[in-house]
């Protein structure tokens, strides 16, 4: 069975900055190894996990499965919005098409 963690009340400098938390908080919890932090930021830097809703925006960073020790998932809800790489580069759910950020 998967564990869910759930975090409100936090702000993020950056998406990187989000990251780091994530990574550093699974590794604390024992549902990681220590490969997952750093798999982390480097999944999400080569694929982008920012999804643009009609209403909110979301991102789902992970990696690969071999990095968990087991099942988890870290929900957070920050106060401010943090900036996330839009997952699809297609710019079709953008208001600027000149923007490839948007605020996750």
């Amino acid at each position: 069975m998967s564990q869910l963690f759930v975090r409100t009340g936090i702000n993020f400098s950056s998406c990187q900055h989000a990251l780091t938390h994530i990574g550093e908080e699974m590794l604390a919890k024992g549902v990681v190894y220590e490969s997952y932090p750093q798999a982390l930021i480097e999944r999400e830097a080569t694929f982008p996990t920012g999804i643009a809703l009609e209403r909110h925006a979301v991102a789902i960073p992970h990696c690969e499965a071999v990095h968990a020790i087991s099942p988890a998932i870290y929900l957070i809800r920050p106060d401010t919005p943090v900036n996330f790489q839009q997952a699809d580069d297609s710019l079709r759910i953008f208001q600027k098409p000149e923007s490839h950020r948007r605020v996750f």
